[in-house]
C-alpha cells in the first residue's frame, strides 16, 4: 500500500527538426522576464554546447536551450493545480520560438515521483526472478527496476516509464509523455494534457503488485 507520494522532477521539452538552429540572442533570454520579475536571474551561455540557460529565480523555473531543444523546468515541482509552468511555458515558447522558422518535431512533459510504502518490496526476490541463475546478492543490491513504453493507437503519443524500486520502502516513477505535433495545442488543452500525464502515474503506481 502507497502511504505518500512526492513530486521531484516536472518539465516540459519541445523537439525542432532543424538541424541548425540559432540559439536565441542572451538579450532574447533575458528579456523574457523583465524589472522585477527577472530578479536574481542567472543565463549561462555554453557555445561549445550550444546551450544557453536561464534561472529565473522568481518564478522557481529552468529555461534551457538545447541545441534542437527547448526545456522549461519547475524547479519547485509543484503539483500541476499549484504550478505556473504551462502558463509560462506557452509564453516563453511564443517569445522564443514562434515566427522564427523553427519546425516543431514534438513536445513531452516528463514528471519523476517517489513513492513511500507500506510493506517492504523484496527486491532480491524480484531480480533473481528474471536471472537464470539466481544470484546471492545479499544486502549489495542497492535498487531494481523496470522501464516500459506504450504507443496509443493514434500514433500521437507515446507514454514512457522508468519505475525503479529504490530502498525497501520506496519506488519511484519517471514518465514521458511524448506528443508528436508540428504545432503546440491551446494553453487549456496544454494544461489538461499535462494534468493527465501526471495523474497516469498515480495510477499506475496504484495498479502495482509489489
Amino acid at each position: 500500500m502507497i502511504n505518500s507520494r512526492s513530486l521531484h522532477k516536472s518539465n516540459v521539452v519541445f523537439a525542432f527538426k532543424n538541424q541548425n538552429i540559432v540559439s536565441p540572442e542572451n538579450s532574447d533570454m533575458t528579456a523574457l522576464y523583465p524589472g522585477d520579475s527577472g530578479r536574481g536571474v542567472q543565463l549561462v551561455d555554453d557555445p561549445m554546447m550550444r546551450m544557453k540557460i536561464l534561472d529565473v529565480p522568481k518564478f522557481n523555473l529552468q529555461i534551457a536551450w538545447e541545441g534542437q531543444r527547448l526545456r522549461i523546468e519547475d524547479m519547485k515541482s509543484l503539483e500541476p493545480e499549484e504550478s505556473l509552468l504551462i502558463d509560462e511555458t506557452v509564453k516563453i515558447y511564443e517569445k522564443l520560438v514562434s515566427g522564427r522558422g523553427i519546425f516543431l518535431e514534438g513536445f513531452g512533459f516528463n514528471f519523476e515521483v517517489f513513492y513511500q510504502t507500506s510493506d517492504v518490496i523484496r527486491i532480491n526476490e524480484y531480480y533473481n526472478g528474471i536471472v537464470k541463475e539466481p544470484l546471492n546478492l545479499g544486502d549489495s543490491l542497492l535498487d531494481f527496476g523496470w522501464q516500459w513504453k506504450v504507443a496509443h493507437k493514434n500514433g500521437e503519443q507515446i507514454d514512457g516509464y522508468f519505475l525503479k524500486i529504490t530502498a525497501p520502502l520506496e519506488f519511484v516513477i519517471h514518465h514521458n509523455a511524448h506528443f508528436n505535433a508540428k504545432e503546440i495545442p491551446s494553453l487549456d488543452r496544454m494544461k489538461e494534457l499535462f494534468k493527465k500525464s501526471y495523474e497516469i502515474i498515480h495510477h499506475t503506481a496504484d495498479s502495482l503488485k509489489l
